[in-house]
């Protein structure tokens, strides 16, 4: 499913709103990566529109989430063929308990 327009990815759909197109959800020129976890199908026509502007978090995040809950829970049946992107869902954890860490020394 598209993130940003919220319907499915099929052929039918691709003439009404552009071919399929891998999307950097947090664009690249802010992340300089294409860590798989940044990645999203979504319509060429959507795509382009977005640009290179951050998503309204509040509008696309829970979908978002989603489509990457779906990806890591597919690699990691398979770890083994899966293993380099799997290393990058693990950075984002390190970073999310780096920032936990953060702010409990923060705020305690």
């Amino acid at each position: 499913m598209d993130i940003y327009t919220g319907k499915e990815l099929t052929e039918e759909n691709f003439s009404n709103y552009g071919n399929l197109s891998i999307d950097h959800f947090i664009p690249w020129s802010f992340v300089l990566h294409d860590e798989l976890w940044n990645l999203a199908p979504t319509f060429k026509n959507a795509n382009s529109q977005k640009s290179n502007k951050l998503p309204d978090i509040s509008l696309y995040m829970d979908k978002f989430c989603e489509i990457l809950y779906k990806n890591f829970d597919i690699m990691q049946k398979n770890p083994k063929r899966y293993k380099k992107h799997l290393e990058g869902y693990l950075s984002i954890n390190i970073a999310a308990n780096n920032q936990r860490k953060i702010e409990k020394e923060e705020f305690n």
